[in-house]
């Protein structure tokens, strides 16, 4: 019976010993997947830190990349509109006269006056005294006016010439005299077409004048009456208002009398 005992004894201390071995046996193969994990985790962790780091970098460059090309495209759009403003803006044209002394002044005065033959002598000892393309032009006007106050062909002919010849040295002493292509234009638009006269070619003048600036109300009544010729009831009556905005003359064509 003891004997027994003992058997059973020594089976129950194997059971309890078996059983604190596989139950140390296994805490130990529990803890080691726990070391061996804990590197590999933190590994991928930082991997994951870093990855994601640089994707802000990436992110962040990608955007600063973005915000300095739409700067740059509102600089240049700014700019292109600046330039595209300035474009549009006209520029203010000088206001400009046509060159006139004292002399040809008082001489106008006669002509006004109906003394145009006391005008003429006038001019020409004047253009003779010292020649210059504006003295010559205004002697050719006077022949102009001459021409207008006679009906005798003979004379009309020889004051055409005349004219013709001032308008040459006119020319011929300033090729861009203003006063001399203002002048060719009245004479243009008065002679008849048959004896040389154009219109068109003394609008070409006239608008020569305009575009350098000079602003007169003989000018302005001359671009009227081209237009006038034309049938350009228009554009007429804007340069017969822009004669009379200057010095408020009646708004009548001459032509009409």
């Amino acid at each position: 019976m003891k004997r027994y005992f003992m058997l059973i004894a020594s089976i129950v201390v194997i059971v309890i010993v078996g059983s604190l071995l596989g139950y140390f046996y296994y805490q130990k193969n529990l803890s080691l997947p726990e070391r061996n994990v804990e590197p590999v985790s933190k590994e991928i962790t930082e991997h994951d830190e870093a990855s994601d780091q640089s994707n802000n970098e990436n992110t962040a460059t990608e955007d600063q990349e973005a915000i300095n090309q739409t700067e740059e495209q509102t600089t240049d759009n700014t700019e292109d509109e600046t330039e595209e403003a300035q474009r549009e803006v006209p520029e203010e044209k000088e206001v400009r006269h046509f060159i006139m002394d004292d002399v040809t002044k008082e001489a106008f005065q006669l002509i006004e006056e109906e003394n145009i033959d006391e005008a003429i002598e006038m001019l020409e000892a004047h253009a003779n005294e010292e020649q210059s393309a504006d003295r010559y032009a205004w002697l050719a006007a006077a022949y102009g006016k001459k021409i207008d106050s006679t009906d005798n062909v003979a004379k009309i002919m020889g004051l055409n010439s005349k004219m013709s010849n001032a308008l040459n040295k006119a020319f011929e002493i300033d090729p861009d005299s203003l006063e001399a292509t203002f002048v060719r234009g009245n004479k243009l638009l008065n002679t008849p077409s048959f004896f040389g006269g154009d219109t068109n070619k003394a609008l070409s003048d006239f608008q020569t004048c305009l575009d350098q600036g000079i602003a007169s109300e003989e000018l302005f009544l001359a671009v009227a009456d081209a237009y006038a010729k034309l049938g350009d009831t228009v554009k007429e009556d804007e340069y017969r208002q822009k004669a009379a905005d200057l010095s408020n003359v009646s708004l009548r064509s001459p032509m009409a009398n």
